[in-house]
């Protein structure tokens, strides 16, 4: 139950009386007999969301008061509040926003879950009350009855993630499948083409770190970051990234650092974020497209993403920090020459360039995103 200012009540749609519960102490799902939830949640034992079900397969953002963020200016009507900070996001063409924790969840005890009680986490910013302001919900009616439900595991297992996916009834599902550091190509690519394999790509979500692990900058390291975005941004399913991680902010101290909303530097480095960002947005292929694997090693991956008769792209990367990687891609729906879209060494791979895709030659933790024409 929400209040505002003015005295009305707010009230979400609880869970159905006779729905069984259950929290999963090791996945922090909820399995609630198939019976999704109207309500929003995001907690340290259980994590729930929910997005713009409309885009299905959009970027979203992870945003959660701990962070620094002003969540009060969030809720707020003036400038340096919710209309800045979202056309700020709007610009990277995110499509749906997770702010958090917002319900009362006592860790491993499923029959406390209280949704109509709100989680204040100690707050004691001055300032506005986010909690209570004048007019929130004639704003937000759309955020409100239109949803997705969220769930987050720790698990790292494909086999795992899809035996989840199946059985909880989330609509999306953030995991570690991906993770950070020194994970083979070989096992992230196995990884990807199971899951895609078995589930709808509506159903797949692909992240790496999140409020738990930190940042995306400080798990695979400031020369990696345009890498993970590019493939992040070009996998079947929904991106996640936590807030910063489009300008490569670092966990210093802490993994809620605080957000560089104004700052110039950070501003510039979102330009490689932004275009690949805008070209998932437009382009079909890497919108709705067919995942097709061709090539992959312990350090190098590269697949196609292909729909009806929509511009072809392939993703390549390398991750080898000292060895450069030449790639030799064969498939029957490849030319011998595609074009370079963008790259993460322009240098190296500048745009528009033609490439040779059976010599495709990548620096060490260079990645590039190529197209071509279909052809008929």
């Amino acid at each position: 139950m929400f209040t505002r200012t003015d005295g009305e009540k707010l009230e979400l749609p609880p869970f159905k009386s006779d729905t069984n519960i259950h929290l999963d102490s090791k996945t922090n799902l909820l399995d609630h007999g198939g019976q999704r939830s109207k309500v929003k949640a995001s907690v340290t034992s259980l994590n729930l969301s929910y997005y713009d079900k409309v885009s299905h397969r959009c970027l979203i953002f992870n945003l959660t008061d701990e962070q620094g963020c002003d969540l009060s200016g969030l809720l707020c009507s003036r400038p340096s509040g919710l209309e800045q900070k979202v056309d700020s996001l709007s610009q990277l063409k995110v499509k749906g926003l997770v702010v958090g924790p917002i319900h009362v969840a006592p860790p491993d005890d499923a029959m406390s879950l209280r949704f109509e009680e709100m989680c204040i986490r100690d707050r004691s910013r001055p300032g506005p009350d986010p909690l209570h302001v004048t007019g929130a919900a004639d704003h937000c009616g759309f955020w409100v009855f239109s949803r997705v439900l969220i769930g987050i595991t720790e698990r790292s297992s494909a086999e795992d993630v899809s035996s989840l996916l199946s059985s909880t009834h989330v609509d999306l599902l953030i995991s570690r499948v991906l993770r950070g550091g020194d994970v083979d190509a070989t096992e992230r690519a196995q990884s990807v083409q199971f899951l895609y394999s078995n589930h709808s790509q509506t159903k797949l979500a692909w992240n790496l770190g999140g409020r738990v692990e930190g940042h995306l900058a400080s798990l695979v390291g400031p020369a990696l970051v345009k890498l993970h975005q590019l493939l992040l941004l070009t996998l079947p399913g929904t991106p996640v990234f936590n807030y910063g991680d489009e300008i490569g902010l670092m966990d210093e101290g802490t993994k809620f650092p605080k957000m560089l909303w104004d700052s110039n530097e950070g501003l510039n480095e979102t330009l490689f974020f932004r275009s690949v960002s805008e070209l998932r947005g437009k382009e079909r292929s890497l919108m709705f497209g067919d995942f097709v694997l061709l090539s992959n090693s312990s350090s190098s991956l590269a697949y196609l993403r292909v729909w009806d008769q929509s511009t072809r792209y392939v993703a390549a990367f390398n991750w080898a920090a000292e060895e450069a990687a030449v790639l030799q891609l064969s498939d029957a729906a490849l030319p011998r020459q595609a074009a370079v879209v963008i790259s993460t060494n322009s240098s190296a791979l500048p745009a528009d360039s033609s490439v040779d895709l059976m010599n495709l030659y990548l620096g060490p933790g260079q990645a590039a995103l190529l197209k071509f024409p279909y052809t008929g």
